[in-house]
């Protein structure tokens, strides 16, 4: 991992981001090493610029743009301060550089006005709206600041992701059983464990299954227990960070656009269900595999109008599908 960003200010892509990740359920910790930041530095973001309780990049990205906007102390330093002012406005037209007169000015007068000045504050001032008539005085004749040129790094918090444009039309029209959609169910706050649910597009049949944290290495290994099982042609997920390890899957992986849960809507559906069992605000952990597989039962022996009220059972084990290694495993 790179050196930590400690005094780089957050840019909008990370509000972004940090949304995103909130609303999965990840805690403040885990935020900040996806985003390779002190976890002080996300929760000063989240305390200092939500909205009635709630976090919203927009909001937070114009709460932030307000704050500098009324907090130029360069400025309230400078007018306060009329002689220091008239001191800068008549110097910089005599052609002085604004480092000579900071420095001028720190010699000859701090010890009656107990004011000091840097050549930057100068500078500030001149490229402000106050001061815009002096830049004509400066060798560069330049009227705005020049902005630095910072080389940025890439980030990718998922490496090599397809978007779901890209997916095959006979994916889009859920032709074959194999192409799956994939996401997780979270818990109450303080609980690592969460629910990771596959589902076929095909016959909505799912495999649900807890896993003690969302680790992309621990999810990863799961979905390829399953996939070493069933046969997965493409999964398609969300943009969480616990699917950073997809490119490692023996299938293809697509993702939805940002803010586009719906673009996975079946098992989104599929959820919702699941929630009739174990609902929101509740502690996985206390929910024993052995439970979790029976509501996964009785969802997957439930007829669906989409199915023609088959059962997904019915429709996954029953269409022309290949034969399975260890069909025992499948509830």
């Amino acid at each position: 991992m790179s050196e930590m960003k400690q005094y780089q200010q957050l840019s909008k892509s990370e509000r972004q981001e940090i949304y995103l990740l909130i609303r999965k359920g990840y805690s403040y910790r885990d935020i900040a090493r996806a985003l390779n930041r002190n976890v002080s530095t996300i929760s000063r973001e989240i305390r200092r610029n939500r909205t009635r309780g709630r976090y919203e990049p927009a909001k937070a990205e114009h709460k932030k743009y307000v704050r500098r906007k009324y907090c130029k102390i360069y400025l309230k330093k400078i007018r306060e301060y009329p002689k220091l002012e008239q001191y800068i406005r008549k110097h910089i037209k005599l052609s002085w550089s604004p480092e000579q007169v900071a420095g001028r000015w720190n010699k000859e007068n701090t010890v009656n006005e107990n004011v000091t000045i840097s050549p930057l504050t100068i500078y500030k001032y001149i490229y402000s709206g106050y001061g815009n008539d002096l830049s004509f005085y400066l060798a560069s004749k330049r009227h705005t600041r020049k902005k630095r040129k910072i080389k940025k790094t890439e980030r990718q918090l998922i490496p090599q992701r397809v978007w779901i444009d890209k997916r095959p039309k006979e994916i889009e029209e859920k032709k074959q059983i194999g192409d799956f959609e994939g996401d997780t169910v979270v818990s109450k706050k303080g609980d690592k464990n969460s629910l990771l649910v596959l589902l076929d597009r095909y016959s909505r049949y799912m495999f649900v299954t807890k896993v003690k944290n969302k680790k992309p290495g621990r999810i990863f290994n799961e979905i390829d227990r399953i996939a070493n099982i069933h046969k997965i042609n493409s999964i398609t997920f969300d943009n969480g960070i616990e699917f950073q390890q997809h490119y490692k899957l023996n299938c293809n992986t697509y993702f939805c656009h940002p803010y586009s849960s719906w673009e996975k809507g079946a098992v989104e559906y599929a959820n919702r269900l699941i929630r009739r069992y174990i609902p929101k605000k509740t502690y996985i952990k206390n929910y024993s595999q052995t439970y979790i597989q029976a509501v996964a039962k009785k969802l997957n022996h439930t007829p669906r109008k989409c199915l023609n009220y088959r059962t997904p059972y019915e429709v996954y084990f029953n269409s022309n599908s290949p034969k399975y290694k260890n069909p025992k495993c499948c509830t």
